[in-house]
């Protein structure tokens, strides 16, 4: 996926990580989360139907047993001073 955004520049920003200390019944089964962020909703509907975006689909779900997909307006309620990184080896 890194590769993708990387690819397209209609996406403003992605950011992703695995679930480090979550319960089961609050995850459902869901390990891992991804957020992209576009300026606007014409840059989403043109990078959901980009052909690498496409293709990527195509063979990240056949690798999936389920997913959960939003699409929604943020609303940043407070932003972040630094990026902090959790490591779960």
């Amino acid at each position: 996926m890194e590769k993708l955004v990387s690819e397209v520049d209609l996406v403003k920003s992605l950011e992703w990580g695995k679930d480090v200390e979550g319960e089961e019944k609050l995850r459902q089964g869901f390990t891992h989360a991804f957020l992209m962020t576009f300026d606007k909703k014409e840059d989403y509907v043109a990078f959901a139907g980009h052909p690498n975006h496409v293709e990527f689909s195509a063979t990240f779900s056949v690798a999936i047993e389920k997913i959960i997909l939003l699409d929604f307006p943020a609303v940043l309620v407070k932003a972040p001073k630094s990026s902090t990184t959790f490591s779960n080896n």
